[in-house]
């Protein structure tokens, strides 16, 4: 199974969800600074990551049993 990107990987949550992300991994804000930032309370940024990772994961593990189910190559 091939890695994705987080360019990639981005592209499968809320808008909201991955301005979180794009704060945390591309600026290095801390929870604290995201929620200053955006004006929200801790806990939405914290619900805001753990539903981003959790589509992100759905979405790897539906790949992985796609590439499980699929017959194997006779190259």
């Amino acid at each position: 199974m091939e890695e994705t990107t987080f360019e990639q990987d981005i592209q499968l949550v809320t808008a909201k969800q991955a301005e979180v992300f794009n704060l945390e991994f591309g600026e290095g804000l801390s929870n604290t600074e995201i929620a200053k930032r955006l004006g929200i309370s801790l806990n939405s940024v914290k619900t805001r990551k753990k539903l981003g990772n959790a589509a992100i994961k759905a979405h790897h593990l539906k790949l992985k049993k796609s590439v499980q189910n699929q017959p194997p190559s006779t190259v």
